[in-house]
């Protein structure tokens, strides 16, 4: 159960920067072809936030050691006030304001923790421990 916790626990990650990313690609198209598409900016990035929960039950059952588990808080932590800036727009524009800059730095947040998974796994899979040869009379 734990190694396929893990596993999932590593393809949530990529899925989640994968959701950054659509999500970074709606702005621009707000920007660019309609301003339509703002209304899905914004619910898109609500809707990756859906993958918070996820990521904690995943922890849990694959058991996250503490390394991974600081760059999970991280995340999560900065997803949230990621999706505050928007709301400071009318009293605190200038702050707001870096809400494009906060995306690539979560982007940044979430492939290192996706990377650092990545390796967990792989480090489970080589510390295998090896055979021990029969001893020979």
């Amino acid at each position: 159960m734990r190694k396929v916790a893990r596993y999932t626990y590593v393809g949530v990650a990529w899925v989640a920067i994968a959701g950054f990313l659509g999500n970074i690609y709606l702005a621009g198209m707000a920007v660019f072809v309609n301003r339509s598409y703002w209304d899905i900016h914004t619910e898109f990035g609500y809707a990756v936030g859906l993958i918070v929960p996820i990521f904690i039950l995943l922890s849990l059952l694959a058991w996250i050691p503490r390394r991974l588990t600081t760059w999970l808080a991280a995340l999560l932590l900065y997803y949230i006030f990621h999706t505050i800036l928007p709301l400071l727009q009318e009293n605190l524009g200038w702050i707001a304001a870096l809400h494009p800059v906060s995306a690539v730095l979560l982007v940044w947040l979430g492939l290192t923790h996706a990377r650092r998974a990545g390796a967990l796994l792989l480090e489970r899979r080589a510390v295998a421990p090896e055979p021990v040869p029969a001893e020979t009379a």
